[in-house]
């Protein structure tokens, strides 16, 4: 049974429990690289996931620079960047979660049925980065549509901080449950 003190919300969670991982396939991540099928969606996810993280982390320091350099009444090139760079993020995002939750997560269920429940939290994951990848778009949108406001740029740094955190647990957690599953698979 999962320990009751173990949160499994996106936002709370430092980990997977350790019911759910004694239930995942056995493939120690410092092992990945050299397993055999590993050049193949092994490698790819774990470079997309790389992007992911890169595009989440340029996003919340970008917004942080803005903030630091606030100069009320003055264009911002700087903001305008980072605005595309989450625009790029949000788009790499629900791709990705697209793709899973469409075909890989269904196959996955019916090829290991033992981790039914670590796919029922990395869709239930999908909810709540759907929702924090929309509540950063509509930050964005607002900095891009009522101009360059300081409260503005802060609510669109306080969403990318947020999910900046959101994508970097989702997605450890989204590898130890996956990446073991394409290695076993080959």
């Amino acid at each position: 049974m999962d320990d009751p003190k173990h949160d499994p919300h996106l936002a709370t969670r430092t980990s997977l429990s350790q019911d759910m991982r004694s239930s995942l396939l056995h493939c120690p991540r410092d092992s990945w690289a050299s397993q055999p099928g590993y050049g193949g969606k092994a490698s790819f996810f774990l470079e997309y996931h790389a992007l992911l993280r890169r595009g989440s982390l340029a996003l919340r320091a970008g917004l942080e620079s803005c903030l630091g350099n606030f100069q009320p009444g003055h264009p911002n090139a700087e903001l305008d960047d980072a605005v595309r760079t989450g625009r790029q993020l949000l788009q790499a995002a629900h791709h990705h979660h697209a793709i899973e939750d469409a075909s890989y997560f269904p196959a996955f269920r019916q090829a290991f049925p033992k981790l039914g429940s670590a796919l029922d939290l990395l869709d239930n994951d999908h909810r709540i980065l759907g929702a924090a990848l929309d509540e950063t778009g509509d930050a964005l949108d607002r900095v891009q549509a009522q101009g360059e406001q300081r409260g503005l740029v802060a609510l669109a740094y306080d969403r990318a901080r947020a999910l900046e955190h959101l994508i970097n647990r989702h997605l450890d957690d989204e590898e130890d449950v996956i990446i073991p599953i394409f290695l076993h698979a080959r």
